[in-house]
């Protein structure tokens, strides 16, 4: 009886819902949704400049009439957001934030009647004007002068030196500029900008980010130098501490982590006779392997290789059979000097150019220096000697005569695990200058195969060239992240122009198909003479 009451109840429901009209409404309002785009992953700002950050704003019916911004910047700091602007364009005031903090940007773009929004947030790098850029060490009126050049924003700054230190001048001896950054760990008191000026005072220690000068380079050893005049003339890093060869000596200093200025120690001593030397300014950095490798030097007064022991002196590589091997480290022959030194493809892998003066010729050799695995510093490292090539005048016809010499490659350290050590730039490839021209030579051919090839000419560019320098330049890509390119850059006389004359030009290589070059960048006509060029990477 109960299901049949059930089933009648069944029936009746669904009578009653047939004859029900349905009046439902079926036109709905499509949400405007709401993109962002043309925003970059990362910006940086200069300190006392203008941020623009102009983005695309895409709405799915082209109707952005309804539409509220907002942008706001917070660091993992403080993460309280401070708002920036209610404008489509931001336009931003650089001041306020820290230099070596990152920040994060966010705009939010909201629909004020649905309330459906988007977002987009962006790294900020607050960075002072003089953070990264190119040192440029310059004469003007028979004066030195300190320029800083920013070419992403064709900007350059003039006459720092003076204008930060009230009013005085570099020493008119000036000669080289060193960008003093062993590794990003160390705190702001462990860089520096330094002038090097061989006088009694050495020259000048700035502050990296103000150029203000924080000593005189005599001021900077623990033990006070006697030296009546102080020449820097290298500056290099290994993975636990910096040197500088200054007047051919060897002075370190241990990496440091607290906040202190670390100076640097008296000179290196030789422990074994002859105790004398006097170093090439080159250094080579052997790995892949322990943190406790030490730069690989070349002592032009006896003509042999040496490198830093940890125990602290400069100890001289010993080789089994040394009268079977194609040289002998220990003893290259008189005369025979060092005038320039690079990388091949591996670390341990590396090339010098020896001139004997005595009677002009050049050889090229090559050796590796294998590093003991295991981080041992008491185990010496390995001096192979791999070959020795007399490189004649019909190999390379201009040689003989070349003003300066520069390799293309460099060695990248990193100071913590993994310990990275690995040569970046142009395997075998140096660089020199003869008669307002650019030659290039590889070493890393057979014994008949070498050949100088002119890639840049002084001349027909109506500019004459006074120094020549190579930088890697780190270039980073979404399919490589530690993308490199080697950049030449010459100090000029642009020949066109009537007044100052002085200045830059930077060239891209190429090696696809042989070495060729590309102007990428020309500044001149902002002093007499460029002296001394070196790049600032942080």
């Amino acid at each position: 009886m109960k299901k049949r009451f059930y089933i009648i109840i069944f029936l009746t429901i669904i009578i009653v819902s047939a004859c029900v009209k349905d009046k439902t409404n079926h036109v709905f309002n499509e949400l405007n949704e709401v993109t962002i785009e043309g925003m970059e992953d990362v910006y940086e700002g200069i300190l006392g400049e203008t941020l623009e950050i102009d983005p695309v704003i895409k709405t799915k019916f082209d109707d952005d009439s309804k539409l509220e911004y907002l942008w706001y910047v917070y660091n993992k700091v403080v993460y309280t957001a401070d708002t920036l602007s209610r404008a489509k364009k931001l336009e931003m005031l650089v001041n306020g934030v820290t230099p070596g903090i990152d920040y994060w940007i966010t705009l939010k773009v909201t629909n004020s009647e649905t309330k459906v929004f988007a977002q987009k947030t962006v790294k900020f790098i607050p960075v002072s004007a003089y953070s990264k850029g190119t040192l440029l060490l310059c004469e003007e009126d028979g004066s030195a002068e300190l320029n800083f050049l920013r070419i992403p924003q064709d900007r350059m700054y003039e006459n720092l030196y003076a204008s930060v230190n009230n009013g005085d001048l570099l020493n008119p001896n000036s000669s080289r500029v060193f960008s003093i950054d062993p590794n990003d760990r160390n705190p702001i008191a462990h860089k520096a900008v330094i002038i090097s000026s061989n006088s009694a005072n050495g020259g000048v220690y700035l502050n990296p980010v103000t150029f203000e000068r924080t000593a005189y380079i005599n001021e900077k050893f623990v033990v006070a130098n006697q030296e009546p005049l102080l020449d820097i003339q290298h500056y290099c890093v290994s993975q636990t501490a910096d040197y500088l060869i200054i007047n051919g000596q060897f002075h370190n200093r241990e990496n440091t982590y607290s906040g202190a200025e670390v100076s640097w120690l008296p000179k290196i001593i030789v422990r074994q006779e002859p105790s004398d030397y006097y170093l090439a300014p080159f250094s080579l950095h052997p790995g892949p392997g322990t943190p406790y490798a030490k730069p690989v030097l070349y002592d032009n007064l006896n003509n042999r290789f040496a490198h830093y022991d940890r125990g602290g002196a400069l100890k001289f590589y010993n080789i089994d059979n040394p009268e079977s091997a194609p040289f002998n480290p220990d003893n290259m022959g008189e005369g025979m000097q060092m005038v320039c030194a690079g990388y091949f493809d591996e670390a341990s892998a590396m090339w010098a150019l020896i001139k004997n003066i005595n009677n002009n010729k050049f050889f090229i050799i090559r050796f590796d220096i294998l590093v003991p695995p295991g981080g041992n510093w008491w185990d010496p490292a390995k001096f192979i000697p791999k070959a020795k090539i007399e490189i004649t005048p019909d190999m390379a016809p201009n040689l003989i005569d070349a003003q300066e010499f520069e390799s293309m490659s460099d060695i990248h350290v990193t100071s913590s695990y993994p310990w990275i050590i690995k040569p970046i730039g142009l395997s075998g490839r140096l660089i020199y200058l003869v008669n307002n021209k650019v030659y290039a030579l590889n070493t890393n051919v057979g014994a008949g195969e070498f050949a100088e090839g002119m890639i840049i000419d002084g001349s027909a560019e109506n500019l004459t060239i006074d120094r020549v320098k190579s930088h890697p330049i780190f270039e980073p890509t979404d399919d490589n992240p530690d993308n490199v390119y080697t950049r030449i850059d010459l100090c000029v006389k642009d020949l066109s122009l009537s007044g100052k004359q002085g200045g830059v030009v930077f060239y891209r290589t190429k090696v696809l198909g042989g070495l060729s070059v590309e102007e990428i960048y020309r500044k001149t006509g902002f002093c007499d003479k460029v002296i001394d060029i070196d790049e600032k990477f942080k």
